[in-house]
């Protein structure tokens, strides 16, 4: 479960990881970024949307996999709604 590695990747953001670099100094790195490789079930977890619902954008079911222009779901809805 990727959710177990999450406070890692955070607390290195913030607070930094030593690294021995090949020139024989120790340097401080920040994590900036990180990817998440996941499946469509997960992908509804992490959007926190239902399965049969798309996690990017607000396309019907049943048009899932056809040529649709449809509207990109907001981050921001999504969090005054959790």
């Amino acid at each position: 479960d990727y959710t177990a590695a999450l406070p890692c990747t955070v607390s290195a953001g913030k607070d930094g990881v030593q690294v021995d670099c090949t020139d024989g100094f120790v340097r401080k790195v920040f994590l900036i970024l990180s990817a998440c490789i996941t499946d469509y079930p997960e992908q509804c977890l992490v959007a926190c949307c239902r399965e049969n619902l798309c996690p990017r954008c607000l396309v019907k079911p049943k048009q899932h996999g056809e040529t649709v222009n449809s509207t990109m779901r907001d981050p921001g809805e999504t969090l005054q709604v959790i």
